[in-house]
């Protein structure tokens, strides 16, 4: 064959192949949630998270947690920049946290009910029995009624720090605050109240949070939509009681 044959062969392998290469590739990263619907303009990351079984969340301010439809992954709106949220995936555990207290019109903010949140709307979807560990959190439980009672996540809830910190007027906190967890369905027709029914939240403390609370505090207040199924572990608390609100 001729050197001017070879060439002219190679160009068509070459325009054959690449577009083909460029394509598989595309295909594959949406197949596994890398793409948003293929629109490079998407107000979201979508990752791909692979296998995860424990879950740790610390400060995140709108986080949804939807059972499985495809893939395990995790969508994150870009709209909501915020340069202290975080995340990383270590083996089978997922740790989304918050580094500083959030800032607004540049002043930071201090809260009494809630310090150093993100304002990311993240979005997890994860697969059944997945264990979830939430610090100083916002958290929803997004899906239809069957579908979250396929899901069965087991939910923790620990307190957002050791030092209670101050409030927005300076004056120092009072109440240890552990984030709100909301419990919505999609598509169903029962009412909210009936979603603790088959849920299991636990409400994990450690002896040297057991400790700060009997000194610091009459009142440990969990925020929740319904009042049921609240599992203690650990030592029981003498002097903080559970209020629902």
């Amino acid at each position: 064959m001729k050197t001017s044959h070879k060439f002219l062969t190679a160009i068509i392998l070459a325009a054959i192949l690449i577009p083909t290469a460029v394509a598989a590739m595309v295909i594959i990263k949406y197949r596994n949630g890398q793409l948003q619907s293929g629109d490079p303009f998407s107000f979201f990351d979508n990752y791909p998270l692979g296998t995860v079984r424990y879950v740790f969340v610390d400060g995140l301010g709108n986080l949804e947690l939807s059972g499985l439809d495809s893939t395990t992954r995790m969508i994150v709106d870009k709209e909501e920049r915020d340069s202290t949220f975080h995340f990383r995936q270590s083996g089978d555990s997922l740790f989304l946290w918050v580094d500083t207290l959030r800032f607004e019109d540049g002043v930071e903010w201090y809260y009494d009910r809630f310090q150093s949140r993100s304002l990311r709307h993240v979005q997890l979807f994860l697969s059944p029995g997945t264990s979830i560990s939430l610090k100083n959190c916002n958290s929803w439980l997004e899906g239809s009624k069957d579908s979250l009672q396929a899901s069965s996540f087991d939910i923790q809830l620990r307190l957002a720090a050791l030092t209670l910190g101050v409030n927005r007027n300076g004056m120092p906190s009072t109440k240890p605050y552990l984030g709100r967890v909301n419990i919505q369905a999609k598509n169903s027709n029962f009412r909210g109240d009936d979603l603790f029914t088959f849920r299991k939240l636990n409400l994990v403390l450690d002896q040297s949070e057991v400790s700060y609370l009997r000194n610091h505090a009459d009142t440990l207040e969990v925020d929740t939509d319904a009042d049921s199924n609240i599992e203690w572990k650990g030592d029981q608390l003498k002097k903080a009681k559970v209020s629902f609100h």
